[in-house]
């Protein structure tokens, strides 16, 4: 009863039966005896990979009271500017991740280590602009070398697996000078190197656990153990002279030599350290997370500032639970995209590490994310970065009399690298 027979038109239903109908699917659909029994499946699955993830991960957040200062604001020497928007990309599509800089002011040359490791020199072009000519390839390192610097017509390379190489550019040739290996524990995360005058070689450990290339980590971990190793070049022998510190990823030696100044990102302050007693006598805080320190012909010196997302710091710092969990799940470059503003700043400080002036590109739009500065004869400014495929280049070459371009031979610059090396014949072997 009820079915339509052979040969008997079907009734028409109205279209109140017809919602009426899908109405009680959708409820049958939706019925908590059909739904509950996956989404509380789902939801153990999920529950036990959390717990699994948070008691197999060995990083381990302690209490942080703050990451930076935030009295320090955007404003005075930090006030907003769009300098670095005008910066030009130098060599673009020929370059892939050019992360650590340094010019070389007798020469004058420009050389560069890329992400690869690959380490080239970039030659002047047909009108005497350095960096902008042929790129000539010299040698690889391992990958992800975090700084290099030049001096005594070498390049001083750190590398992160091996430690610091010294490089000799004429014969393409290449030996580890400071092994990572040269105190104990060994240098876990190799950020930055810097030779003084008196040929102690500062070298920088930015925490005991994790390797280079994972600054955000180390800042959600929030442990200060980052240390100062000074190598003696003539004697041969290795000390840490200081612990401690907040994540450091930068050195510079002072003109005098008295005196290192240290970025430590954890803190988001450059600090003043005496050398004779190991003790930091000043700290300045910036608006940002400090990086690269380099000196200039100026005796003042350039430093890298990396600009934060101030509320998803202010969200997970409270909860250590939550920075374990993202610590262990995310990779690196998802943290920095979390953690970050994508706005290039580069910061002119003295040597008390107050700060003179700043180079901005707010927007990002240009140049997003610095990671080295090396400044040329004629004030011209190279920027390095780890996410683009160009080097920057800040400046304009200034023409001589006779149509070619001004270089003359620059006074030692502050701290650095620059001074006699019949003094370590021998200690750099090739």
């Amino acid at each position: 009863m009820g079915k339509r027979l052979y040969g008997q038109k079907p009734k028409k239903r109205s279209w109140y039966s017809i919602i009426r109908k899908n109405v009680k699917r959708v409820f049958w659909i939706l019925n908590p005896r059909y739904i509950l029994p996956p989404v509380i499946f789902v939801a153990g699955i999920l529950s036990l990979i959390f717990t699994l993830t948070l008691s197999m991960s060995s990083m381990d957040p302690v209490p942080i009271e703050e990451y930076r200062n935030k009295s320090v604001e955007w404003s005075g020497a930090f006030a907003i500017n769009d300098i670095l928007h005008n910066a030009r990309r130098s060599q673009a599509g020929k370059l892939k991740y050019p992360q650590a800089v340094c010019y070389d002011n007798y020469q004058p040359l420009v050389y560069v280590a890329e992400a690869s490791g690959k380490i080239s020199v970039l030659k002047k072009d047909e009108y005497g602009q350095p960096g902008a000519g042929e790129i000539e390839y010299l040698l690889h390192v391992s990958a992800n070398p975090t700084a290099m610097r030049c001096s005594m017509g070498l390049l001083f390379v750190s590398d992160p697996k091996l430690g610091l190489h010294s490089i000799d550019p004429r014969e393409k040739k290449s030996a580890v000078l400071v092994p990572l290996d040269v105190v104990t524990p060994p240098i876990r995360a190799l950020s930055d190197a810097v030779l003084s005058q008196k040929g102690i070689i500062y070298l920088v450990d930015s925490n005991l656990k994790y390797g280079a290339g994972t600054l955000v980590k180390q800042l959600l971990e929030g442990k200060c153990t980052g240390r100062i190793i000074a190598y003696n070049l003539v004697q041969n022998t290795s000390s840490v002279i200081k612990e401690g510190l907040c994540t450091p990823t930068s050195v510079e030696v002072t003109t005098l030599g008295d005196e290192l100044l240290i970025s430590e990102a954890g803190r988001g302050r450059v600090s003043v350290m005496q050398i004779n007693n190991t003790e930091i006598i000043s700290h300045e805080y910036y608006p940002g997370l400090p990086g690269r320190l380099v000196s200039n012909r100026r005796r003042t010196v350039w430093l890298a500032v990396h600009a934060v997302k101030d509320s998803f710091w202010e969200y997970v710092i409270p909860r250590p639970w939550l920075r374990k969990l993202l610590g262990t799940l995310l990779p690196e470059s998802m943290l920095r995209s979390l953690a970050f503003e994508y706005r290039a700043t580069v910061v002119e400080i003295h040597q008390n590490a107050t700060a003179v002036e700043s180079l901005q590109d707010p927007t990002g739009q240009t140049h997003d994310w610095i990671t080295d500065v090396a400044e040329g004869t004629d004030g011209l400014l190279y920027l390095g970065n780890d996410n683009s495929e160009y080097l920057g280049r800040l400046g304009e070459m200034r023409p001589d009399s006779e149509g070619g371009q001004k270089h003359q031979a620059p006074p030692p610059p502050s701290g650095g690298f620059d001074f006699d090396p019949s003094q370590f014949e021998g200690k750099l072997d090739l």
